[in-house]
């Protein structure tokens, strides 16, 4: 480690042992799990986990994969990787709408939709598609201030 902390060793492994998957295929989930969030489907830690596993009995790769541990040492090894709690709909939103709103909206949406099959539609807001107003636990990139 003196000789690691001497080179001034930053890469992933420096300080700890190499991954179980090794780093060509960790890098694959990465960018997996970046590109989903990317696309506004963050993945939950549960499934980067079964993922993990998936891919180490399609490797034939024996050890501890996809447990907690291996988790945080993922994490660590790819910091701009993040895993946060989702927002809830916020109660003013919930609170504050009204009756004709609602009507109008799907006044409008009625016209909008006409002749759409109803399995062809999706729901979307400004911010992405809302698959629940539950607080879970999913994966992104890390905030960076880019005013700076």
């Amino acid at each position: 480690m003196r000789v690691r902390y001497k080179n001034q060793d930053s890469s992933a492994t420096a300080f700890g042992p190499p991954p179980t998957l090794g780093m060509d295929i960790e890098s694959v989930l990465k960018a997996h799990v970046l590109d989903m969030a990317a696309k506004g489907f963050p993945l939950s830690k549960a499934s980067i986990q079964q993922i993990a596993r998936d891919l180490a009995s399609k490797r034939g790769v024996v050890g501890d994969v996809g447990g907690i541990s291996w988790m945080q040492g993922f994490l660590g090894r790819h910091p701009e990787l993040d895993v946060k709690r989702t927002e809830a709909l916020e109660a003013t939103r919930v609170f504050s709408t009204s009756r004709e709103a609602v009507k109008r909206y799907f006044q409008i949406a009625g016209l909008a939709l006409d002749g759409v099959l109803p399995e062809n539609t999706h729901f979307v807001d400004e911010t992405a598609v809302q698959l629940g107003s539950d607080n879970a636990v999913v994966s992104g990139t890390r905030w960076r201030d880019l005013s700076a």
